[in-house]
């Protein structure tokens, strides 16, 4: 099978975010320390490139590092209550992921639509969703 790799733009200013395999978006931790930080663009793939050491358990602030705006929204990760940080999908949709170190919540939603998804699906796996 083959790795969803999401091509992901800024919810808000729509400028792309994806380089290569990595998504670059800057983060702000509680103590005002600031950085880029590149994450897997590969959907289930957990590696990330970190500015400074960032203990297992602290939750960041993710921002765009085009338009500066706050990518973490007001409601909770599934997994461990942290807030949730969203990024759009090229074409449509959106993956939502945790602002937690070394928490996995993650999911993709946001198609009105759940033709989308499949044909989203279908563009990355060898076998079709009907």
């Amino acid at each position: 099978m083959k790795k969803i790799l999401l091509e992901t733009v800024c919810p808000h200013c729509q400028a792309a975010l994806t380089r290569g395999e990595w998504i670059e978006l800057k983060l702000r931790d509680d103590a005002g320390r600031t950085g880029t930080v590149a994450l897997s663009t590969y959907f289930n793939d957990y590696a990330v490139r970190l500015p400074f050491d960032i203990a297992d358990g602290t939750v960041v602030t993710f921002l765009c590092p085009h338009c500066h705006a706050p990518l973490n929204r007001d409601y909770p990760c599934t997994l461990c209550a942290a807030p949730m940080f969203t990024l759009g999908i090229r074409g449509g949709g959106k993956v939502d992921a945790c602002s937690r170190r070394g928490c996995k919540g993650h999911a993709l939603g946001g198609f009105s639509d759940p033709d989308e998804l499949l044909m989203l699906l279908n563009r990355v796996i060898d076998t079709p969703y009907l």
